[in-house]
């Protein structure tokens, strides 16, 4: 069963992330940064993201996924 709470901390990290994505990478740095403006303990971030950058990288790629499939099924 998925964890709504961890789901939703993921989901503002990631969007929290990508601005700074271009400038830090998809990096421990980068997810600490996003950390910081959210003002959660970097723990908390690492607990919701334990692959680090890889489940950030997973997160984001399954995102456009799910748009794709909302524009495509909206297009009729």
């Amino acid at each position: 069963m998925a964890d709504t709470a961890t789901d939703d901390l993921r989901d503002r990290l990631l969007d929290a992330m990508l601005p700074n994505v271009p400038f830090d990478g998809w990096s421990v740095n980068c997810i600490n940064h996003a950390a910081k403006a959210l003002e959660i303990d970097p723990a908390l971030a690492r607990n919701a993201l334990p692959r680090g950058a890889i489940d950030a990288i997973a997160l984001h790629s399954t995102r456009a996924d799910q748009r794709m499939v909302e524009a495509l099924a909206a297009r009729g």
